[in-house]
C-alpha cells in the first residue's frame, strides 16, 4: 500500500502487454500484414488489442522476387533447329522454361526465336533479365 507523497512508477500506469515475433519469407513483390502493405524486406512492428491485452507484434520479413529472363535469338532459317535446354525448335515463337531461382522463387526463362531470310555469319543471342 502506498503512503502519502509516494509516486507510482510509470510502469504501473501502462497497459499490460505481450510481445510476439513472426518470421516470414515470401516470393512476391509485396506483402500485406495487419492491413498494411510492405514492398521491402525488413523488420516491422505493430500494436494490436487482443483479448483486452495490448500485444506488440514484430515481423521479420524477407521478400524475394521471381525472375523473368528473356532470350531473343535471331538466326537464318537454314540453321534450324535451334536447341535450347535440350529441346529442338524449328518454328518462330516464344517458348518458356520454368525453374526455381537462387532464392527459391518460381521463375521463368523465355526464348523468343526469330528466323531471318538471307545469310548471317552466326546466330545473335540477346539475353534480357527482368527481376
Amino acid at each position: 500500500m502506498l503512503g502519502m507523497g509516494q509516486v507510482l512508477p510509470p510502469s504501473f500506469w501502462e497497459d499490460p502487454y505481450e510481445e510476439s515475433v513472426e518470421f516470414d519469407t515470401v516470393c512476391a513483390p509485396q506483402y500485406v500484414w495487419h492491413n498494411k502493405t510492405y514492398v521491402a524486406s525488413g523488420f516491422y512492428t505493430d500494436t494490436i488489442l487482443q483479448g483486452g491485452l495490448k500485444t506488440v507484434v514484430r515481423l521479420a520479413l524477407t521478400l524475394s522476387h521471381p525472375d523473368t529472363v528473356r532470350y531473343f535469338v535471331y538466326l537464318p532459317y537454314d540453321e534450324l533447329p535451334y536447341v535450347w535446354y535440350g529441346t529442338s525448335y524449328s518454328i518462330d515463337g516464344i517458348y518458356e522454361k520454368h525453374f526455381v531461382n537462387e532464392v527459391g522463387c518460381d521463375s521463368v526463362e523465355e526464348l523468343h526465336l526469330h528466323t531471318l531470310q538471307g545469310c548471317m555469319p552466326r546466330p545473335i543471342v540477346l539475353p534480357i533479365h527482368h527481376p
